[in-house]
Parts: structure tokens; C-alpha cells; sequence
């Protein structure tokens, strides 16, 4: 399943409006990505009166719909990423799947689009790497988590089922290539992309000490 979703936390990379209003696509995107079935939950967190309620007597469940993940959910997790230029503390080229904010004139324009990024790979095992994400296009803010579902739909169609080391999104992007995944994402959206628009990142740390915003308030970054 779609297992997080991580946005920027730097403060000091925009106004405060502006970061209130991407952090509301980012929640947009984790709510809409969730599964919709306790399924998934009955497998791997079965605790609490929560999911006791769920189960019934002779261990049969209802029948209960999961559109976004169908009856064999994903080969793999799924991982999310927000980056707001300038500062890239996401590492959002390291994802499944990414949105970097394209900013003008303090407005939030909407996002490039990446894909098939990741840095896990197995000692002793060529066929796995690290890969980096490839940029795909731009989507407009309110599309951003239908795209965010349409690149986990392909890759629930189009991933490996068959070596779990070689189910992560960045190897089905490697095996069919970036183009031909945009193309799948727009046949699931209904909708081209558009061209990726020009961005630069300058910083990729996180913040630790104190920073103040043009708002007036101080925040601190801490190591947790």
C-alpha cells in the first residue's frame, strides 16, 4: 500500500500561506491513497477493538470494496514525496513517486511529477541498484492526487509479482521506461501531463537550530 507521504518541513522555504496550501495537497494525497477495505489491516495489524469489531464468527469477513488496490494490492511499498524548491530535504528524486512544487510570484503554480526513484539494493545482487527518479511532466495542484493514484495503479498493473527484491516502482520505470509509464499514468488519469517546468534546488540537508520566518515567528529543527 501507499505506506507515507513526505512533505518539505523547512519553514523558511515559503511564506506561511503558501506552505499551509502544499501541505494540504500532501494530506490530500495520503488520505486519497489509503486503502479504502480492512483488508490490509486485518492481515498485518489485527489489534484493537477497532478491528475485533471487523471479524466475524467462523472467520468469515464481508465482501468490501478496494478500488485503488484491487483483490492483489501493490508488489511492493509505495512510497511518497513533496519537495519545495529550494530545499530538496525529501530527497524526492528518491521515490516512487514525487511532486516538486513549482513556485511564481508567491503562487503555487502545481508540481513536476517523478517517478521511479529509490536507493535500497541487496549486497551481492546485480540485478538490484539504486536509481534515481526520473521527471515525467506537470500536473496542476487539484490533479496532484489523481496522479499520485494513476502512477500507483500502474505499477499495481505493471510491477514484478515474481522476485520481491525486483517489485519496487523504480525497477518497473527501469524495465518499461519513463516514457512509457507517463503514457500509462495518462491513460489511468484521462489526461496528458504537462511539460516539466524549470526548478533548481540549492539545499538537500534538514534544518536543525533556529529559523524565523517572514511572519515574524521562530521554529527550531531538531534531531528526533
Amino acid at each position: 500500500v501507499c505506506r507515507n507521504v513526505m512533505c518539505t518541513s523547512n519553514p523558511s522555504v515559503c511564506s506561511r500561506k503558501l506552505m499551509d496550501e502544499i501541505v494540504g495537497y500532501t494530506y490530500a494525497m495520503h488520505d486519497h491513497c489509503l486503502p479504502r477495505s480492512g483488508a490490509y489491516h486485518e492481515i498485518f495489524l489485527m489489534q484493537g477493538e477497532e478491528m475485533a469489531e471487523k471479524v466475524q464468527i467462523l472467520g468469515s469477513t464481508p465482501l468490501e470494496e478496494e478500488p485503488l488496490y484491487g483483490l492483489t494490492y501493490l508488489p511492493r511499498k509505495y512510497k511518497v514525496a513533496v519537495a519545495i524548491p529550494p530545499c530538496n530535504d525529501v530527497d524526492v528524486f528518491a521515490h516512487c513517486c514525487g511532486f516538486i512544487a513549482i513556485i511564481k510570484d508567491d503562487k503555487l503554480q502545481g508540481f513536476n511529477v517523478t517517478v521511479g526513484g529509490g536507493l535500497g539494493f541487496t549486497h551481492n545482487n546485480q540485478k538490484t541498484h539504486p536509481r534515481l527518479a526520473d521527471v515525467i511532466g506537470f500536473c496542476e495542484p487539484q490533479q496532484a492526487k489523481y496522479v499520485c493514484e494513476a502512477v500507483m495503479v500502474v505499477q499495481r498493473d505493471f510491477g514484478d509479482r515474481t522476485n520481491r527484491k525486483h517489485a519496487r516502482v523504480k525497477y518497473t520505470v527501469e524495465d518499461y521506461g519513463p516514457e512509457f509509464y507517463r503514457e500509462e499514468v495518462e491513460k489511468v488519469l484521462g489526461f496528458k501531463l504537462g511539460a516539466a517546468r524549470p526548478y533548481k534546488f540549492e539545499s538537500r540537508g534538514d534544518l536543525y537550530g533556529w529559523a524565523k520566518t517572514e511572519d515574524g515567528l521562530w521554529h527550531c529543527g531538531c534531531l528526533v
